[in-house]
């Protein structure tokens, strides 16, 4: 059963799967705003529904073994404090993945992000009522697994594994990236492009705008989100006049930090300034089309 929070405090770590497998643990507590007439076990299945369809979105074509079922919620009756009830709700889900080099790609889809469930839950009409109270995530590598360097299974010791032992594509004879290659959505300092960088998710707020944020997790990558490092560091100081917040016209969007990228992830993921275009550079330029 998943233990309930107070609202200051994150899911302990006691609550969470303590196996050594590959995989991520989600739990949030929500604070649902409806009378018993209309909190049923139907509601519970919209539950369900919601989040597992978040996490096959997030999990694209990997094969997570998601279904409805594998939501699990904990419900128990509000305080007095609310006059129409309520519900506090538990959510957990335990998503098991094939290999440690897939949680980084299910992290990179946003969906599961706090800031990205909360915009949904605000925008999406068939769960009026929702608040997110309390959100935590936990992104497990599979530490048993002995590390065999071309396998294409990531184990902690590797930055890469892109299947084979050959130098010269991007990862080494060793599992390292090799010069001038990086994963896709990492980020490197700016005052240290040769060193491991950090990897990064694009989250969105209710406002519908995106924020690059630089997570804690080390940079790591399958031979697929292997990319070209681009020479040139990405430097918002010298762009944020380029772009304007339409929500908020007197306010600056903002932008992707400092440092060195990928130059397949900023075309393919960078938002350009009005006539401008990321075009295999992590520095716009003025539009042809």
């Amino acid at each position: 059963m998943l233990c309930f929070l107070v609202l200051e405090t994150v899911v302990p770590s006691a609550c969470q799967n303590p196996a050594s497998v590959a995989g991520i643990t989600v739990s949030m507590y929500v604070k649902i705003d409806r009378t018993p007439a209309l909190f049923d076990a139907g509601s519970i299945v919209e539950i369900q529904d919601f989040f597992s369809g978040e996490v096959i979105a997030a999990c694209g074509k990997i094969d997570c073994g998601m279904s409805a079922s594998k939501v699990i919620v904990t419900v128990s009756p509000s305080g007095t404090e609310n006059i129409d009830g309520g519900y506090e709700i538990g959510i957990e889900i335990n998503i098991l993945l094939p290999d440690n080099g897939y949680t980084m790609l299910v992290k990179r889809s946003s969906r599961l992000t706090k800031s990205n469930i909360e915009a949904r839950l605000l925008h999406d009409l068939l769960l009026p009522g929702f608040g997110l109270l309390a959100y935590s995530d936990t992104y497990r590598m599979d530490e048993d697994r002995t590390a065999v360097c071309g396998d294409s299974i990531l184990h902690p010791s590797e930055v890469c594994d892109d299947g084979n032992t050959d130098d010269g594509d991007g990862c080494t004879g060793i599992c390292t990236l090799e010069d001038g290659y990086m994963c896709f959505g990492a980020w490197r300092d700016p005052l240290n492009p040769l060193s491991r960088g950090k990897m990064t998710s694009w989250d969105t707020d209710v406002f519908l705008v995106s924020t690059l944020t630089i997570l804690p997790a080390d940079e790591v990558c399958l031979g697929h989100d292997i990319d070209v490092q681009d020479s040139q560091i990405f430097d918002p100081e010298q762009w944020q006049h380029k772009y304007q917040n339409l929500i908020f016209p007197n306010t600056l969007l903002p932008l992707p930090p400092a440092g060195y990228f990928g130059k397949r992830f900023c075309t393919q993921t960078f938002p350009a300034p009005d006539m401008y275009e990321f075009n295999d550079s992590c520095v716009p330029e003025l539009s042809v089309s």
